[in-house]
């Protein structure tokens, strides 16, 4: 039976992950046209939707689905999901208007906290504390970034940490179902190494403070190495055939590569006081920060859709592939082709999107929300 529209934003507002998610990809597009039409302060503005705005949105539409159904909270969603798309809006709205939209981000924020920790508490969890730290962490630095000065790339690590949480839930489940898939149900068990999570948990949320202290490069430079060598040492759990042999686990075992690649660069570059800085952490915003959460939004949606044999569409599989490319040029090959450092990523970056609004609006639309299938 086809939804009315009212019908649909009541579903999507009632499953965080539909509007926020669906809300994100629109965000980028957004940030997108505004960097290639140089649109008043394009840099400070591209910044702000992409760092404060889309992560968020990210964030808000896992969050939101995830922690009600790990501490069995059965009520609606609805006013949860409203409170925080408004101040998002508000947000966006007070940074165009060239005003500071940050208070709006910070409000966002505690909500975000509030209600995660109202859950939590509902339901005496305490499984999920370092969730709850995380967010902590970036309630503090956009409080900081209030007051005194924003500290973007520390936002970058932040989140990066907490894709390195949510990461480890979503890497269980992908490897589970590949597993499932070619060696029979309950044939096997994937038990990833959490020691290894929590120390590049710690070391990139210590990066994080130390870039917001403005510490040394130096200094920098020693746990942005130690991180991305504790994240690379993650991967040998990915080296099987079955894992390289399917689609989504092949994607985030280049993530996770990708992730620790990116960090070790930053690490040397810091250590040596190269000026390329600036390079790889738009190398780990491009392709670890979007890249993991472009692969969130697959899987959660995919899971959460009726979708019992997880496969991606045909447009996100080659949206891995284009990010990949964007990547290359922003971070490689800018230096041969000025085109190569704006322009050509962001291209990529809206053809991905464009194909993720148009495939995920049609999945969401078409299929009731569905409990994950583990």
């Amino acid at each position: 039976m086809t939804k009315t529209n009212k019908e649909l934003l009541y579903d999507f507002f009632t499953h965080p992950m539909r509007i926020f998610f669906l809300y994100a990809g629109i965000l980028a597009l957004f940030g997108v046209m505004i960097l290639l039409f140089q649109i008043g302060n394009f840099i400070h503005l591209h910044q702000f939707i992409f760092i404060d705005l889309f992560c968020g949105c990210a964030f808000v539409g896992f969050l939101f689905s995830a922690i009600p159904d790990w501490t069995n909270y059965k009520k609606s969603l609805l006013p949860f999901s409203i409170v925080a798309f408004i101040l998002l809006n508000f947000a966006l709205l007070t940074e165009l208007l060239a005003l500071n939209g940050r208070i709006f981000i910070l409000l966002f924020w505690l909500w975000i906290l509030g209600s995660c920790i109202f859950w939590l508490y509902k339901d005496k969890n305490t499984n999920h504390l370092n969730l709850i730290f995380v967010l902590l962490c970036l309630v503090f630095l956009q409080s900081f970034g209030l007051f005194f000065a924003p500290k973007p790339y520390a936002l970058i690590h932040c989140y990066v940490a907490g894709i390195i949480v949510i990461g480890f839930r979503v890497s269980t489940v992908l490897a589970q179902t590949a597993l499932d898939k070619i060696k029979g149900e309950n044939s096997c068990v994937f038990i990833p190494n959490p020691i290894l999570r929590n120390l590049s948990y710690f070391a990139i949320l210590i990066l994080a403070l130390c870039n917001t202290l403005s510490l040394s490069q130096t200094l920098q430079g020693f746990i942005a190495l130690g991180a991305g060598l504790i994240l690379l040492s993650r991967i040998y759990e990915w080296h099987y055939k079955i894992f390289l042999k399917v689609h989504y686990t092949l994607i985030y075992y280049f993530l996770l590569l990708g992730n620790g690649i990116f960090y070790v660069l930053l690490g040397v570059n810091d250590l040596f006081n190269f000026s390329y800085s600036s390079t790889f952490l738009h190398g780990i915003t491009l392709f670890v920060l979007i890249g993991f959460i472009y692969l969130v939004f697959n899987v959660a949606s995919l899971r959460h859709s009726g979708q019992i044999v997880l496969n991606f569409p045909l447009n996100s599989k080659i949206g891995f592939l284009l990010l990949a490319l964007a990547t290359l040029t922003k971070v490689f090959l800018w230096q041969k082709w000025n085109l190569f450092y704006i322009n050509f990523p962001a291209i990529l970056l809206s053809v991905i999107f464009i194909a993720f609004l148009k495939d995920f609006f049609i999945i969401y639309r078409d299929n009731d929300f569905s409990d994950d299938p583990k």
